[in-house]
């Protein structure tokens, strides 16, 4: 048998998006939107297989498919918050917003032949921006999905489009200009900086249907990780205190920011030693967040 190894850099079009206009069917003809460079793609589907038994066997009897779970993990270098936005903001946005589901789809080759695997029903269930000295900035996002159906070699772009690299530069570790990340108005000098997001996604199932009948968000959970150099005592005075904060987070100066409302320091920690310089980690958990 001859076969030609499925490798990551022969991948035709990367994965990508658009809104469904009903839940978990491929929209027709879209044009698909692009999310991020440097992605690293993971997905999983899990059967729920049912196993039975029967008296009188050691083995089993029947192995019926069950209830079924999608994921999928995206981790890339981020070039525009639109896709992150579904992560993010609050109920209530419409499109744009993690009221809309998705459609993804990803064309890998598979010993020679292109082959389209597709995502339906997607929503953002948790996930992270990281900024970072010195590195790019970087967004991590796990989504469930209603289903990801078998392998199919004709395209369910149809007469669409599919989205291409922006030829745009990912934003770094200095995009987010001379100010840096402000807390309570103030800026401070940090090293790094994680915001994380739960929307813990219901899986509503129902009698006669295998996969989620239903995938929508709950509570949204916001908290946080950042390394200020210590040069001031107003942030340990705001832990002690309690104090609600407005931390704004630049993604790119003057193109995308993140904004935490009523955030709240809950933990620090520091470690003194001769050589080194002092830094404060914080950790803390905000009331809500916007990303524009």
């Amino acid at each position: 048998m001859s076969y030609i190894p499925t490798l990551g850099l022969k991948v035709v079009n990367t994965i990508q998006y658009v809104e469904e206009s009903t839940y978990g069917t491929f929209p027709t003809n879209p044009i698909m939107n692009w999310i991020g460079v440097d992605m690293q793609y993971t997905d999983s589907a899990d059967m729920g297989m049912i196993k039975i038994r029967n008296l009188g066997s050691e083995d089993l009897k029947y192995v019926m498919t069950g209830a079924q779970d999608y994921e999928v993990t995206l981790d890339y270098a981020i070039q525009t918050s639109t896709f992150l936005k579904y992560l993010v903001n609050s109920q209530g946005g419409g499109s744009g917003s993690i009221d809309k589901s998705l459609s993804m789809v990803i064309e890998p080759v598979v010993d020679g032949t292109d082959e389209y695997v597709q995502i339906l029903g997607g929503r953002p269930d948790s996930g992270s921006i990281k900024w970072q000295v010195g590195k790019e900035l970087r967004a991590n996002v796990k989504l469930m999905a209603q289903s990801i159906p078998a392998y199919t070699t004709t395209s369910p772009i149809g007469s669409g489009s599919f989205a291409s690299d922006p030829d745009t530069n990912p934003w770094i570790f200095t995009s987010p200009g001379s100010s840096g990340i402000t807390i309570a108005s103030t800026a401070y000098d940090m090293t790094d900086a994680t915001v994380n997001f739960n929307r813990n996604l219901q899986k509503i199932r129902t009698l006669g249907q295998a996969t989620v009948r239903y995938l929508p968000p709950s509570v949204r959970d916001i908290t946080f990780d950042i390394t200020i150099l210590l040069e001031a005592t107003a942030p340990y005075s705001a832990l002690l205190d309690g104090t609600s904060q407005t931390i704004v987070l630049p993604l790119d100066a003057g193109t995308s920011t993140l904004t935490l409302d009523d955030a709240f320091f809950v933990k620090q920690g520091k470690s003194i030693q001769v050589k080194d310089v002092l830094y404060e980690k914080y950790t803390g958990v905000a009331e809500s967040a916007t990303l524009t």
